[in-house]
Parts: structure tokens; C-alpha cells; sequence
């Protein structure tokens, strides 16, 4: 996919905004900082990898699914 179309991640899943999206919902119901450890440390839900590795390696949807869930069940079902 050229740099034109969308500047989709690695994966072709999810846009830089819907990115920032899912890093401003994670930061507005942890806060900044624990938003900022949430992101970088390892998660049993992701087979003990970082959310922000999975996105870099192009798991994106993996995140992006895990984040609607919550989402879902704090009944927030904007997305």
C-alpha cells in the first residue's frame, strides 16, 4: 500500500487516527500515566506482549478488538 492510501499500520487494519483514538480512550479511562505503562508493559491478555508491540509488529486488531471490548462493557459503545 503506498504512503498515499489511508497511511495504514503495518497490518492494514487501523488508520493513524483510529490509533489515536484507541490511545485517547485507554488515556481517559486510566489516566496519562498509567495510560503510558498500559501501552509499553507485557499483558496476559496478549500472550504477555506489550499492546504497543502488537501494534508495531501489525497485530493492530488484536488491540483494537480488546479496546472495543472494554469499551462495550463500560458502556461506551462509541467507537
Amino acid at each position: 500500500m503506498s504512503e498515499t492510501t489511508n497511511h495504514r499500520w503495518v497490518s492494514d487494519s487501523i488508520t493513524i487516527e483510529e490509533r489515536a483514538d484507541l490511545e485517547q480512550y485507554v488515556r481517559d479511562l486510566l489516566g496519562a500515566d498509567k495510560a503510558g505503562l498500559w501501552w509499553r508493559s507485557a499483558n496476559p491478555m496478549f500472550g504477555g506482549l506489550a499492546p504497543d508491540y502488537l501494534m508495531q509488529m501489525g497485530r493492530s486488531e488484536a488491540v483494537y478488538k480488546f479496546i472495543a471490548a472494554a469499551r462495550e462493557a463500560n458502556g461506551d459503545g462509541s467507537q
